[in-house]
């Protein structure tokens, strides 16, 4: 069966979102037609077509972080993977673990917070990096 297009703009990643009565506030569309049929909210509702403006019940499997983290990067979508997918370069990278490790208490230039809204990613970019969770030296990886 073919995909069917939420018909909107979209996030800039191509998903749908829409009023939802059920929560009372905006909803990610695939995960409205998901509900709808299947009466649960899971933890992430996947696209098998990897389609994000697909809203074909038929294309829509529940399922977890980790299996979506997976999936992702399985089909060659992860920054994990491809590291051309990373907004960030190696010296902003190290700009970052340079910076937040001369932070102090409440920080409104070399916190978390700051950090991410300058670099332009994130929160948790930023503090996977700062913590070696990504963008690691050429020499630990």
């Amino acid at each position: 069966m073919t995909c069917i297009d939420h018909g909107l703009k979209g996030t800039q990643l191509g998903y749908g979102r829409w009023w939802c009565s059920i929560t009372g506030k905006k909803e990610l569309a695939h995960r409205v037609v998901f509900f709808q049929r299947h009466s649960y909210w899971p933890e992430v509702v996947m696209h098998t077509c990897d389609n994000p403006r697909c809203i074909n019940p038929d294309h829509l499997v529940a399922g977890d972080r980790g299996a979506n983290n997976r999936d992702r990067a399985a089909k060659g979508r992860s920054a994990k993977v491809r590291l051309d997918l990373r907004k960030l370069n190696d010296e902003q990278a190290e700009e970052i673990r340079r910076r937040f490790a001369l932070r102090t208490s409440r920080d409104k230039v070399n916190g978390v917070c700051a950090l991410a809204k300058e670099f332009g990613v994130d929160t948790n970019v930023i503090y996977n990096i700062a913590h070696g969770r990504s963008h690691f030296h050429k020499d630990t990886q």
